[in-house]
């Protein structure tokens, strides 16, 4: 999604929740797609168990090294600037962007419920399922949501769903789209 200079100032930035997960997937977890069963980079690290206190205090040392680059991405990403060429960034903190993208997302989806009813062209089978929620967007810029989610929102909540996710990926088996195992 284009971002012209109203949303960047606040004005206009009439987002609901459905269409700030189009443009935070747009912006941000399409740049960083995560592949749910690759290998963790070897300087990305961290151990599993034994209890989720430890694996926390391992899933934060593991990404301590690649904050200041996470971070800065996401806010160059986040207020719309180019990352320049020679801004490679590097493959641990790659990977932790990936991580946080599909987890914030994963949060994000959270925040409604389908509400079901008949047919109509708005919840067509096209379309996907309607959906609602109680909570209302902030009264933010889009991409003031999106760096704060990402930044202020991860600090505080992000290891924990980063070990409850590696939790089930790597203690349940894995179906197919037909529900096989």
């Amino acid at each position: 999604m284009a971002e012209d200079s109203s949303s960047r100032t606040g004005e206009g930035d009439r987002h609901n929740w459905t269409t700030f997960v189009e443009e935070f997937s747009e912006r941000f977890c399409n740049r960083f797609p995560r592949d749910l069963r690759a290998k963790t980079p070897p300087e990305c690290e961290w151990a599993l168990g034994p209890t989720v206190g430890r694996m926390d205090v391992d899933f934060r040392r593991a990404e301590a090294p690649f904050i200041p680059e996470i971070e800065r991405v996401i806010r160059a990403i986040c207020n719309a600037e180019q990352l320049e060429v020679s801004d490679e960034i590097s493959r641990g903190a790659t990977y932790f962007l990936g991580l946080r993208g599909t987890l914030v997302l994963d949060f994000l989806m959270d925040l409604d419920v389908e509400i079901g009813g008949p047919a109509t062209p708005l919840n067509s089978p096209d379309a996907g399922p309607l959906t609602m929620t109680i909570i209302p967007f902030p009264a933010l810029p889009a991409h003031e949501v999106m760096q704060w989610l990402l930044i202020d929102w991860w600090r505080e909540h992000g290891a924990d769903r980063a070990c409850c996710d590696r939790l089930l990926l790597e203690t349940l088996p894995w179906e197919d789209e037909h529900g096989r195992v």
